[in-house]
């Protein structure tokens, strides 16, 4: 087992090349707490008498915004649980690795330690406090889960859209990298195809 530990680093010094691009949207959480769904954003609209706003398509340019304003909307509106980075239109993909985080100790298996390190790309702690992001340049061959018989809960996108915490991993670095080959690699070994959901 490894400890992961948050390098607390700065946004200024995370994730310099998405940042630069406009293609952050605000997210909320479902309305139902039993639903575990994180639900884009149209900020333009605004329900007085729900006091949210409406839900917005992720694909849909006209929600997209800067990291600076998303960011910044998410810290100051009670409304909004968090902000994300959209792929599409980028060369970004990223990998989503569901429930293997202790959330009190954060210790995670050997088997997600060592993908850590074989993907070598920014890392960082879901929203749960559960999973794991890995986000780094490339295009994956197939996209969605694996199948649900494997041991681990991994999946792989490269068009969606993926939560952002900044809960930066220390031993992984602030920038992300080429993982165009290895993504495709771990599509085959854990047997992603474009079969799965997007959530």
């Amino acid at each position: 087992m490894q400890q992961l530990v948050r390098s607390g680093a700065s946004p200024s010094y995370l994730l310099s090349g998405c940042r630069r691009k406009r293609n952050w949207i605000c997210w909320a959480k479902h309305r139902n707490p039993n639903i575990r769904k994180k639900v884009p954003l149209d900020l333009s609209e605004w329900n007085e008498t729900s006091r949210e706003y409406g839900s917005g398509d992720y694909s849909n340019k006209s929600n997209w915004m800067s990291f600076d304003e998303a960011f910044e909307r998410s810290r100051e509106d009670n409304s909004i649980s968090g902000f994300g980075f959209v792929m599409m239109r980028t060369p970004y993909c990223y990998i989503d690795i569901d429930n293997c985080v202790n959330p009190q100790s954060l210790e995670i298996d050997d088997e997600v330690s060592s993908l850590i390190d074989e993907v070598n790309s920014y890392t960082e702690i879901s929203s749960s406090n559960t999973g794991l992001h890995i986000i780094g340049r490339g295009k994956a061959s197939s996209y969605g889960w694996a199948p649900d018989h494997l041991d681990i809960e991994i999946g792989v996108f490269d068009g969606s859209w993926v939560d952002v915490t900044l809960q930066h991993v220390s031993s992984t670095p602030r920038e992300t990298n080429n993982i165009h080959h290895v993504i495709n690699e771990l599509c085959e070994r854990y047997d992603i195809e474009t079969h799965g959901g997007w959530d």
